[in-house]
């Protein structure tokens, strides 16, 4: 390990530095605050904000952001430093140095992964578009990693093999050194450029700019992982885990781009008759003025509600709402559910025919 708290860093033939880095930014109540951290929450702040302003073109609200941002971020947290862990064990004195985060220590697949994962626990819980959410949360990623890189250059690591090119940088008079960090900020920027603009008018389908984000990260780190030293490689068992990631990465992404670009789940399985769910159509109308209720007071209120309105349940107003499924719906409902249709039915049919008698 060549870096110390405070680091003189040099790009040579660029005629940039030497600069002396601390990287503690400020203390906060006798703590150091380090400007990993610092820059590592403004990469994923500028990306919030980004997704904010982004949603609704992906289908989705701010609040769908922040709810997911308060998952995530906890979540991307401690699957990085989970991951990073559980292949450096042997560099951690006790539980408090294993989770401590200010000197470093994170692995982007943990990150990555974990991040994702409660992206779609969420999705599935507020039955909204995963995929939509997938794609924003993408170009999130590449705004972060864009920044968060930075993060590596004050701490004066993730360096890469000696090398003369013109961008070698020197640490502490040692080197010069592949700025892998340098490498990786730019990749990810010029990833978000082109992401960015192919959803604006080239996207087809929700799932492609994830897709394309595995892949483009894939090849990324599959590059970075090749001019690495060993000092900063995860391996297991004699393998490099991120090199090994970075190949699955890149090519399940491209692989599942073309599934998803091309159709290709309807071309093999036929195209799948979609169900409705009258717990959706009918939730407005139970809801109105009552507060949010849960699908199984949804399922005991609709009944009641027709109940209530069967005078106007033919009306032109009531089809618009339910979409003009009204009848077709009859049949999703429960057995109990369909059975008070029908009375409500035939007591609409009983009072047409003592009218037409009194008449």
């Amino acid at each position: 390990m060549l870096t110390s708290m405070v680091n003189t860093i040099e790009f040579p033939k660029l005629g940039i530095g030497p600069m002396e880095i601390n990287r503690v930014a400020f203390s906060l109540f006798g703590l150091d605050i380090y400007w990993y951290a610092v820059i590592i929450t403004a990469g994923m702040l500028t990306a919030i904000l980004f997704a904010m302003k982004q949603a609704k073109k992906f289908g989705l609200t701010s609040d769908n952001v922040l709810d997911v941002a308060l998952i995530g971020i906890p979540s991307a947290v401690i699957g990085g430093r989970l991951f990073f862990v559980l292949f450096t064990l042997d560099q951690y004195d006790s539980f408090l140095d294993a989770i401590d985060i200010r000197d470093g220590g994170m692995a982007i697949y943990g990150a990555v992964i974990a991040a994702f994962i409660a992206g779609f626990l969420y999705c599935k819980h507020k039955k909204i578009k995963t995929l939509a959410l997938f794609d924003l949360g993408s170009l999130g990623f590449l705004i972060g990693q864009t920044i968060g890189r930075w993060g590596n250059f004050v701490n004066a690591e993730v360096y890469g093999r000696e090398t003369d090119i013109v961008f070698g940088m020197t640490i502490n008079g040692n080197g010069p050194y592949h700025p892998l960090f340098l490498y990786e900020s730019v990749w990810n920027l010029c990833g978000f450029i082109m992401l960015f603009l192919f959803a604006k008018y080239l996207k087809k389908h929700n799932g492609e700019i994830f897709a394309l984000y595995f892949f483009w990260y894939g090849l990324n780190r599959a590059f970075m992982e090749s001019l690495r030293v060993e000092e900063y490689t995860l391996t297991f068992l004699g393998l490099k885990i991120d090199l090994w990631l970075a190949a699955i990465f890149s090519v399940l992404g491209l692989l599942f781009f073309f599934f998803i670009r091309f159709d290709l789940q309807k071309k093999l399985f036929g195209k799948r008759k979609k169900r409705t769910d009258y717990k959706d159509v009918y939730r407005p109308l139970v809801n109105e003025g009552n507060g949010e209720k849960s699908d199984s007071e949804i399922e005991e209120n609709v009944v009641k509600y027709f109940n209530e309105n069967k005078n106007e349940i033919l009306t032109d107003d009531i089809q618009k709402k339910t979409n003009d499924i009204v009848d077709s719906d009859v049949e999703n409902f429960s057995e109990s559910s369909s059975d008070d249709l029908l009375i409500t039915e035939n007591n609409n049919d009983k009072e047409s025919s003592n009218e037409r008698d009194n008449n």
